[in-house]
């Protein structure tokens, strides 16, 4: 048995890698790996997710990773939905070909939009069924659930096995069990919900229910064991010397629901982000700005909700799938509450989220004409609104910016810009979404989309979201987009060919960088300092054994003065010449060992001054390196939560030329194309023989 086969038959948890295998992003030999270290980390008490695993050793990358999960727990939500569809065939409500349909339309409906959309709301979307037919259906399907046992016990069989047998199954021979065996096998599946009896030869054995529990129940199969008696009619009524049913069905476990953050106020109020039916945008539809005071509600953090566990066909529990969390983040202007659930205004102005999450409140500032030399460069912390043009060589710094047209100009934003005009020659960087008519010869960089009514001509654009020109055409430009290229045309015969990426992000990758940059240097101040520190304390206990010694010297010196004065004393009337130098001489001494005593209290109040604004500086490294940190894991986690599946969207035509970049595979097309949907795949090197990335286009069906 294979790596790949084995992995489905242990652990649904292992399902992961399977998928890895399956879809060309992984090798068994990877995963085998990946396994081993996960095993001898659960030994040593650290218990890790293999794709966690899989991502740390760079066979995946965290949005791939996530790809898989949402996969993983589409295809535990179909298993979840099997015993419904299989209770309506069974009653009649629907026919098997309805339930490939709606199998098919659900499947389509994950693929495109990466949601989950439940079977019986797809039957009534076919019109299959009506609305009150499926909450029949469903009712009495739910009846039929209430007799299952609880996790960790054999499911209750009452409501699909035959009412009328109570008698224990009769004991079966080993013998015949093995001649069974030589007929029929039992399939599990990989996540242990489901068993189907297949069979390639007509069988030539006699079949009944009770040998055929024997054979099921010697796979230690407890659970979910349905009404045999029809399975064996069916056997019996064959003709076909192949086939298969299913004999067995678990419960699978239901998903949980992601941690959601709810927002108070409109994120988008420029429509930046937002492109009508039909792929067209309407520039002049503002919307409405919205404006908070001190202390308004901005955001709340939705937590997680765990999901139910199932039980498999051994009887044994299933966990669901582990929600993910979110990090509420705070910029300028806002603030987390205590618990980290909630974020609060602390200022009046206008709230804005970047294309990461972070919330931030900023004042606005309006300039009513050009931004030229009446202005200068504008500079501002908050949203800044420009009636006219940012002129050549000017420069506008803010955190959202919307103006009528850039010319030449430069807009840095931590948020989103709005050029209602188009950006000429310009250069644009903004945190959150870029929104233009038309754009020429100019630079572009930015975290969220960036959206263009009509043609780009000669430009470079990088997003870490998509980019969009679904009614426009692209010329010889360079487009890098984390996500999507949405446009009608790319290229032209005449052109130079565009180049576009998609399914990298620089900027954020470029961002991690720096925060990880910025850490280490954190790091290496802070171990400067305590070097530093230790250096000043050692030169403090220098300084006080100096002390120390000038103390002790001056303890003699006052001895030797007080026996110089009984001395002198004891002849007053003659006194003696030499004793009085020496008295003298050791006054002297003390005034000296004293102003020498002084100078060292005065150099040790120096060094500890010294050490106390090391101290004070070490804490403030510590400051910046947990908030730089924060930022550097919510960053992470965020990146990782992306749901992200690039393709290139051709609604009109892409010339021959244009050249292609995907993660793992590049492609400069030798033809034009029409009407496309570009996307990276894998596909089978008839060469090798092996499963390779490739670029491949379809036709674009929406």
């Amino acid at each position: 048995m294979t790596l790949y086969e084995r992995i489905g038959d242990q652990d649904q948890v292992l399902l992961l890698g399977k998928l890895a295998i399956k879809y060309g992003l992984a090798t068994p030999e990877q995963v085998r790996e990946a396994l081993a270290l996960q095993k001898r980390l659960a030994t040593d008490g650290h218990q890790r997710h293999l794709g966690d695993i899989l991502v740390e050793k760079g066979v995946l990358t965290p949005s791939q990773c996530q790809a898989l999960i949402r996969i993983q727990q589409f295809l535990s939500f179909r298993q979840k939905e099997r015993p419904f569809l299989d209770f309506a065939i069974s009653k009649g409500y629907i026919l098997p070909r309805d339930e490939k349909l709606a199998l098919k339309k659900q499947m389509e409906l994950f693929r495109r939009e990466r949601r989950v959309v439940p079977v019986g709301q797809v039957l009534v979307q076919e019109g299959v069924l009506d609305q009150s037919a499926l909450e029949k259906v469903q009712l009495e399907h739910r009846r039929g659930l209430e007799t299952a046992g609880p996790p960790g016990e054999p499911l209750k069989e009452d409501a699909q096995e035959a009412p009328t047998r109570d008698a224990k199954p009769k004991a079966v021979p080993p013998s015949i069990i093995e001649e069974l065996e030589k007929f029929f096998e039992i399939r599990i599946s990989q996540d242990k919900l489901e068993v189907v009896l297949t069979w390639s030869q007509r069988p030539q054995v006699a079949m009944d229910r009770d040998r055929l529990e024997a054979l099921i129940r010697s796979r230690g199969i407890r659970a979910g064991i349905v009404d045999l008696e029809p399975i064996v009619k069916a056997l019996k009524g064959r003709t076909a010397p192949k086939g298969s049913l299913r004999i067995a069905q678990g419960r699978p476990p239901e998903p949980g629901r992601d941690a959601t953050v709810k927002y108070f106020f409109e994120t988008d109020p420029l429509q930046v982000g937002r492109i009508k039916e039909g792929g067209a945008m309407d520039f002049r539809d503002r919307g409405q700005i919205p404006q908070v005071q001190e202390g308004t509600l901005l955001a709340e953090r939705i937590p997680p909700q765990p999901g139910k566990p199932g039980v498999d066909i051994y009887g044994d529990p299933v966990p669901p799938p582990k929600p993910m969390d979110v990090t509420l983040r705070c910029g300028v202007g806002a603030a987390r509450s205590e618990d980290g659930t909630k974020v609060f205004a602390k200022s009046a102005g206008r709230p804005l989220v970047t294309a990461d999450g972070k919330i931030s409140v900023y004042p606005e500032l309006e300039i009513p004409g050009d931004v030229d030399l009446a202005t200068g460069h504008v500079i501002f912390d908050g949203h800044v609104h420009i009636a006219g043009t940012v002129t050549p060589g000017f420069r506008v710094k803010a955190a959202s910016v919307s103006a009528k047209e850039v010319h030449q100009g430069e807009v840095v934003a931590t948020g989103h810009v709005v050029i209602t005009g188009g950006i000429i020659g310009g250069r644009v960087i903004s945190g959150g979404h870029v929104k233009a008519r038309h754009m020429t010869g100019s630079r572009v960089r930015a975290a969220g989309d960036v959206v263009v009514e009509s043609s780009v001509v000669d430009s470079v654009i990088e997003t870490s979201g998509s980019f969009y020109a679904s009614s426009g055409s692209i010329l010889s430009t360079d487009i890098v987009a984390f996500e999507c290229i949405d446009a009608l045309n790319i290229g032209s015969e005449k052109s130079r060919g565009c180049r576009l990426t998609i399914g990298e992000d620089p900027i954020f990758e470029e961002k991690l960088g720096v925060l990880r940059d910025q850490l280490a240097g954190f790091k290496k101040k802070s171990e400067r300092l305590r070097n530093a520190e230790s250096r000043l304390r050692e030169a403090v206990d220098k300084v006080e054994l100096q002390i120390g010694i000038v103390v002790q010297r001056q303890d003699q010196m006052n001895a030797e003065l007080r026996q110089l004065e009984e001395m002198l004393s004891a002849n007053p009337d003659s006194p003696d010449t030499v004793l009085e130098e020496e008295k003298k001489s050791l006054q002297k001494e003390m005034t000296e060992a004293e102003e020498a005593l002084e100078a060292l209290f005065a150099k040790v109040e120096t060094i500890k001054k010294k050490v106390k604004r090391l101290r004070e500086r070490q804490n403030e490294l510590r400051g910046l390196y947990a908030n730089h940190h924060e930022e550097y894991q919510a960053l992470v986690e965020w990146m990782k939560a992306r749901a992200a599946n690039p393709c290139i969207k051709v609604r009109g035509n892409i010339a021959a030329g244009s050249t292609i970049k995907a993660p793992a595979s590049q492609w400069k097309l030798p033809e034009t194309l029409g009407r496309s949907l570009i996307r990276e795949m894998s596909v089978k090197d008839p060469v090798r023989g092996v499963s390779v990335k490739r670029l491949v286009p379809r036709p674009l069906e929406e």
